[in-house]
């Protein structure tokens, strides 16, 4: 039987404007989630980002995670892996964007 589930870090650009001017900066969130393949899923309905990934999905799966660094993001994935009482079929997986997350936010 096959747990297809991992903890996954989502990487994205994100556009900063500080005294130094307008740069852009790599940003992440992490999520312990199963069937992580549904944000690659387009089912004619839900928008799809730039990448091909489900904007509803994306917040789904993301949307609950607070925004950090990459190095922050690293860190909690290896200590989400640590705490695991189980089984992680796919690990620390990476995800990268070329776009910023979406801008919906789910309700905690």
């Amino acid at each position: 039987m096959s747990a297809d589930n991992g903890i996954y870090v989502l990487i994205y650009p994100v556009e900063i404007t500080d005294q130094h001017g307008t740069r852009i900066v790599q940003k992440a969130r992490v999520s312990y989630a199963m069937a992580i393949d549904n944000i690659y899923y387009d089912n004619g309905v839900e928008q799809m980002d730039a990448d091909g990934h489900n904007v509803h999905e994306l917040v789904e799966y993301f949307g609950r995670s607070p925004e950090m660094t990459v190095e922050e993001a690293q860190k909690r994935a290896f200590e989400l892996e640590a705490h695991h009482s189980g089984y992680l079929e796919y690990g620390i997986s990476t995800i990268r964007k070329t776009v910023p997350f979406p801008d919906k936010r789910k309700e905690v």
